[in-house]
């Protein structure tokens, strides 16, 4: 009777190990964001990483030497520091609401020019990441992007890790020419 409880035990300690891990990853482009601006807001940095693409910048030939940080860490720094204008990595919180209440109907597999544009070689922005090229090459439709107004956002989805946030831009932007609530 005592291995029979032995093996509950072991089944709802694997089942809940199961669900913390599916609760760390975001099925879809929309939950993505939802859990991004959750955790910005509760200041959780920490639990946000597992959400934000992790390639290393270090050995990228436009890195400053010396310097050992990821997309992820960029992305982190710019929400933190608050860059409230248009810039790459800059955030405003109500900018991602407004995108989260009115405009998720936006997010849409990349285009070929703009995955030709961004992932096309091991040249460019993204291609230079090798799991991002080889993702771009097979499967093209895993590349996610917003573009509203001046804002981009582009988000991949992983087989095993869910989808992360790979860049934005101009989210930060807070103008007449930015001005989300329109269009």
């Amino acid at each position: 009777m005592k291995m029979k409880y032995y093996y509950i035990i072991l089944l709802v300690v694997f089942v809940g190990s199961a669900n913390t891990e599916a609760q760390r990853r975001a099925k879809t482009p929309a939950k993505l964001l939802k859990k991004v601006y959750q955790l910005v807001e509760a200041k959780k940095f920490d639990k946000l990483k597992n959400y934000l693409y992790q390639g290393s910048v270090k050995h990228l030939s436009d890195t400053p030497k010396g310097q050992d940080h990821t997309i992820g860490d960029m992305i982190i720094d710019g929400i933190k520091r608050k860059r409230d204008q248009p810039h790459d990595f800059g955030y405003n919180a109500q900018n991602l609401k407004l995108i989260i209440d009115k405009h998720l109907d936006k997010i849409k597999p990349i285009s070929q020019e703009l995955k030709e544009k961004g992932f096309g070689d091991r040249e460019r922005e993204f291609g230079r990441f090798p799991d991002l090229y080889a993702i771009a090459k097979k499967h093209p439709k895993n590349i996610y992007l917003f573009q509203h107004k001046q804002v981009v956002i582009i988000m991949v989805k992983f087989k095993k890790k869910g989808v992360k946030l790979v860049f934005w831009e101009n989210l930060g932007a807070m103008s007449k020419d930015n001005d989300l609530s329109q269009g």
